[in-house]
């Protein structure tokens, strides 16, 4: 993948490196996973004596976490008119608390360790740009008055573009989240828990505890085991099949620098195209954060389209746009819109699972943290219904997944017809593409040497068709959001092992 999408927070952190896996051994319980999910878990089991160790198959926070626009709130999009509709005021409400409780638990690591993170409070805005979008809003109005949350309608913005109505909450917040996260990792090593980069997890072991957690580098036999890893890798049907329940969706981000006056506040509207803003503030002023651009993960027939599409927009609407950072992100997306957190198989004890946070990874990370910490520790943790991963059948849920991707997949399809090998040359410098080969596809990619690389184009998670991504030159599943380098090696999961290499003769 191309260095040249580092995150703003990445270009700004001191990283550190974690020695991998050595030898077996042994603990109360392994988190898989290093981001902002395994490194707060992580933290709230050793404060409590739990023995704990955080396996990571590349470098802490360099996945999604570190890809975020790092809006930590309540307020995810539209959200609570249509839990109080499909899943009771119940369960709306503790899909609220949760959250809430999550910002202030958040707030708690970060005052009681004085952690330089760059948090600062903030108000959230959904904002409405049409007459539909207003009604949606005056909905979502209700719900928060029905829940009891304190918010502000308005019909003016301080948005340089017209809006129609926005709703408001308060005391929400935004940070640098690979800041939090580092110096989370060094405090929890001096409790006694041991970090491992590199070392990729292939499996886990066992029905119930002890559970033999499986990796490239050796075992660890464990009483528990938290999948933190964003998207599972298991493609069995013991493990809750979370492959039939999820896909993957990509958002871009675009770190600009302009001449307009910054404002306060986090910013999202509502419906396609979708426009995030809020502004990070460090010693060389404000830096803007404008996100969108989303796409089910290699649906879109040129990647670069987004960025184009976000650059454009801030054009039109901001002075003297200079863009200093480009990057996207990858969620997970339920096919209800609500996390799975908790037991990941009803018939399995001691194995947790924390996925499916849309665009909400980073407050969904902690309230994740703190549920599955309490499960560990207590047995039971209060206000979970909403989130239990058991709320589906496998049967819908395949039903649903099926009906959501077929199209996608067919017309995927249709769009890229393999050209033959001798019309190899038809592959341009910087260009992937799908070629006829000894009677089967092969992806061949052309770098700016003239030099041709060349992978089986099938994922090595379930074996679906990949695409190749045009702006950051990978190539992408279209089932589930597995992507893979030019050389076929894996940079983001639920794929564990990497593509095969084909030798052009």
């Amino acid at each position: 993948m191309d260095s040249s999408f580092k995150s703003y927070w990445q270009d700004t952190i001191k990283t550190r490196n974690f020695a991998p896996l050595q030898e077996n051994t042994r603990t109360n319980t392994v988190v898989i996973g290093g981001g902002i999910v395994g490194i707060t878990t992580a933290y709230l089991l050793s404060t409590q004596g739990v023995d704990t160790i955080i396996l990571e198959g590349g470098n802490i926070s360099t996945s999604a976490t570190a890809k975020t626009t790092a809006k930590i709130t309540f307020q995810h999009g539209a959200i609570y008119n249509d839990l109080m509709t499909r899943v009771g005021k119940e369960k709306a409400f503790q899909y609220l608390d949760t959250n809430r409780n999550a910002i202030t638990h958040l707030n708690k690591i970060i005052t009681e360790h004085k952690i330089a993170c760059d948090y600062k409070t903030q108000p959230a805005y959904l904002y409405a740009t049409n007459n539909k979008e207003v009604e949606i809003i005056e909905k979502e109005k209700e719900a928060y008055d029905n829940l009891g949350v304190a918010s502000f309608y308005q019909e003016k913005s301080i948005l340089p573009f017209p809006v129609k109505a926005s709703l408001a909450v308060t005391n929400q917040g935004q940070f640098h989240p690979l800041k939090y996260v580092y110096s989370l990792a060094d405090i929890i090593e001096k409790k006694g828990c041991t970090i491992h980069e590199n070392t990729r997890v292939l499996d886990i072991q066992g029905s119930k505890s002890p559970f033999k957690v499986i990796t490239e580098k050796g075992e660890i036999t464990c009483e528990n085991v938290v999948v933190a890893c964003h998207y599972p890798f298991f493609n069995d049907g013991k493990h809750g099949m979370y492959f039939f329940r999820m896909y993957q969706d990509r958002s871009y981000v675009l770190g600009i620098r302009t001449s307009s006056e910054p404002f306060d506040g986090m910013y999202i509207n509502i419906n396609n195209p979708i426009y995030s803003l809020r502004y990070q503030f460090d010693d060389k002023g404000a830096l803007l954060l404008l996100g969108g651009g989303n796409h089910r993960t290699a649906e879109k027939e040129d990647e670069k389209a987004s960025y184009k599409e976000l650059e454009l927009f801030s054009h039109k609407y901001f002075t003297n746009p200079e863009i200093n950072y480009t990057w996207s992100n990858q969620d997970c997306m339920t096919l209800d819109g609500i996390p799975y957190i908790g037991q990941m198989s009803s018939n399995i004890k001691g194995l947790y699972i924390a996925t499916g946070f849309k665009k909400w990874g980073m407050t969904s990370g902690i309230l994740s943290a703190k549920i599955i910490s309490d499960l560990i520790i207590t047995g039971e943790s209060l206000n979970t219904d909403v989130f239990n991963p058991a709320r589906f059948s496998v049967v819908d849920s395949a039903k649903n997944f099926i009906v959501n991707g077929l199209e996608i997949a067919e017309n995927f399809i249709m769009k890229l017809m393999p050209i033959s090998l001798e019309n190899l040359s038809e592959v341009k410098v910087g260009e992937g593409k799908l070629i006829d080969y000894k009677n089967s596809k092969i992806g061949v990619y052309r770098d700016e040497d003239g030099n041709y690389f060349a992978v089986v184009p099938h994922c090595t998670h379930l074996g679906c068709l990949l695409k190749f991504n045009t702006a950051e030159k990978t190539w992408d599943c279209t089932c589930h959001g597995s992507r893979f380098n030019i050389f076929g090696d894996v940079i983001e999961g639920p794929a564990t092992l990497p593509l095969k290499r084909i030798e052009l003769q």
